[in-house]
């Protein structure tokens, strides 16, 4: 029985970088396709195709795994997911990579803008925060008009501490992991594989939003005020150090 992981979010944080990092790992087996996502345990009509279905349909068996890992940003918005993983990989790990929640809104209406869901003008959709606008449900897994509240990021957090341990939960800074090697390494040791290993697309873009326009610098603070108390409780919630983020709002960049 291999171990299991899944990265669930946040959706525009460099998650599938993440998961071609790992993947090209010769002790790791990631579900393929990375892109779309697999989603089987938020998708209803996959998961009652059964967990052989699952192994069988997603997974190649690599020679070589310990653990085989699956990335679904939909999983951290997805409590039925949650409770779905639990039942059959309790002991599995969790990985999280958040954002600059600014940033990643911003990167979230483009990306929804080029899928050609959105109409709407970046100042306008943002000011729409967190109404409930209506998308297709049939055809698409999460509200992809949920700039705000996805960057919200103990939400998802909570969530999966009702079903998984703190210690099975590893949280990445986006803004560390693209610059500072050693958080891949650090993430290898979480999931107990070789931290030695080099992959060979270490720095190379994958899936990442191409020609966006400058955000206005009003439409910026907006945002920046907007999520400032919620950073403040997750730094001081999960101990971790996210003042680059302060730095950009109060002028830095």
């Amino acid at each position: 029985m291999f171990r299991r992981f899944f990265i669930v979010g946040a959706q525009r944080s460099a998650t599938t970088y993440l998961a071609s990092l790992l993947d090209a790992h010769f002790q790791i087996e990631m579900a393929k396709p990375l892109l779309p996502e697999p989603k089987f345990f938020h998708a209803d009509l996959l998961y009652k195709r059964g967990i052989r279905f699952y192994n069988s349909h997603f997974f190649q068996h690599k020679p070589g795994t310990l653990i085989r890992g699956e990335k679904s940003v939909c999983y951290s918005e997805s409590e039925i997911a949650a409770q779905r993983i639990k039942k059959y990989y309790p002991s599995a790990k969790i990985i999280f990579i958040l954002r600059d929640p600014v940033e990643r809104a911003i990167s979230n209406y483009w990306y929804t803008k080029k899928q050609g869901l959105e109409m709407l003008p970046i100042e306008e959709a943002l000011k729409k925060g967190m109404q409930n606008r209506p998308y297709n449900k049939t055809e698409i897994s999460i509200n992809p008009f949920n700039y705000l509240e996805r960057g919200l990021y103990l939400r998802s957090i909570f969530m999966c501490e009702k079903y998984f341990p703190r210690q099975s939960i590893n949280i990445v800074i986006y803004e560390d992991m693209i610059t500072n090697p050693q958080v891949f390494r650090d993430l290898c040791s979480f999931l107990r594989v070789d931290t030695q290993f080099v992959p060979a697309n270490m720095n190379t873009r994958v899936h990442a939003s191409e020609g966006e326009i400058i955000t206005p610098k009003e439409v910026k603070e907006c945002l920046y005020s907007y999520f400032y108390e919620h950073n403040k409780r997750l730094s001081e919630y999960l101990s971790i150090d996210v003042s680059k983020w302060w730095s950009v709002e109060m002028g830095s960049n």
